[in-house]
């Protein structure tokens, strides 16, 4: 398997990173609405929008993975490393 792995990393392929963004509530509470998800997901380079509880849950602040209300996945460019 080891050897499979370090075949498939000598690849040339084309360069290009990914990135995760998640959202945190600024403060406990209910979330009442969630907008611009359908905006986030048409902007270039974003690939996933994902919210992750519904309008109407309780909220609170960023204690562990479970507390995140959102997420954004997104690939782009490997700028070029001088």
């Amino acid at each position: 398997m080891l050897s499979h792995i370090r075949t498939v990393l000598a690849e040339n392929r084309r360069a290009r990173s990914s990135a995760i963004w998640f959202l945190a509530a600024a403060a406990a509470g209910e979330l009442v609405d969630m907008s611009g998800l359908d905006g986030a997901g048409e902007t270039e380079g974003v690939t996933e929008v994902k919210l992750l509880v519904r309008p109407g849950s309780t909220i609170g602040n960023l204690e562990s993975s479970d507390s995140r209300i959102a997420y954004v996945r997104a690939v782009g460019k490997t700028p070029s490393w001088r």
